[in-house]
């Protein structure tokens, strides 16, 4: 069994001086986490370690540019590409400095638009504001695996340390949904969390395992935007979120 670490409320603290007010995403399930309990990545080792990633931040954005991502969203006249778009644009510049952040695109394909680097946020601005569409299929899974290889070379290269996320938003069921299953349970057995965004699709994803994953169900910008407040790290140990109100209190009290 594994277990995200997000901090959903200590994210929204740290960030309310510079990002505009938003309410609290939805989430799908009422579930109180141990942050303290995790997987170890799986025995492997390097011969190069960079000293300097030591204990770094990783995360890797996976966007779906699918052809349904130009249809209106459930709440306005917007696209949910547009919508999307602004939610990234409103959240990167504020990552915070010293984390490493990639960028990959899908559709019927995937690209990785920016690789897994930190001091990249104009690369990360550039690449949430294409707004050009892929028509056709949404092959999920293979850009979460592409992804997953990102982080598993971070860990690598930083011996395993910091943290490692994988930040999802999506608008529908995946074309490669053997692939995308399995994918998900070999991370499952990694300390990469997964986070996912249904953007005006329900909870029945195959990403919504509540024990497993982090699963929000979408419905506007603002909601976009508190799942990419939930992603920024802050200290672990010794505190529980309880998801149903996003209380951060400290277990060791």
């Amino acid at each position: 069994m594994k277990y995200p670490l997000i901090f959903s409320t200590l994210a929204v603290l740290s960030l309310a001086a510079c990002l505009p007010e938003t309410p609290t995403a939805t989430v799908t399930k009422d579930t109180t986490v141990d942050l303290t309990s995790f997987h170890a990545w799986p025995n492997r080792e390097s011969t190069t370690v960079d000293v300097n990633a030591i204990g770094r931040d990783n995360m890797v954005f996976v966007i779906d540019r699918s052809g349904s991502m130009d249809w209106d969203a459930c709440e306005s006249n917007n696209s949910k590409r547009a919508e999307t778009i602004t939610a990234l644009t409103t959240f990167i510049p504020y990552i915070p400095d010293g984390t490493a952040v990639g960028y990959i695109d899908f559709g019927t394909n995937y690209r990785i638009t920016v690789p897994l680097e930190t001091n990249n946020t104009a690369q990360l601005m550039a690449a949430a504001q294409n707004d050009a569409g892929e028509w056709g299929g949404t092959n999920l899974g293979a850009a979460i695996q592409v992804a997953n290889e990102m982080l598993e070379t971070a860990a690598l290269e930083q011996s395993s340390t910091g943290t490692y996320r994988l930040v999802i938003i999506t608008d529908g069921v995946a074309d490669d949904s053997r692939k995308l299953v399995a994918t998900v349970e070999s991370i499952n057995q990694t300390p990469v969390e997964i986070i996912t965004a249904g953007f005006c699709f329900d909870s029945a994803h195959v990403l919504n395992t509540p024990e497993d994953t982090v699963y929000v169900q979408a419905n506007n910008t603002d909601d976009l935007v508190a799942l990419l407040e939930s992603t920024v790290k802050t200290e672990a140990t010794g505190f529980v979120v309880d998801f149903a109100d996003t209380v951060l209190t400290d277990a060791t009290e």
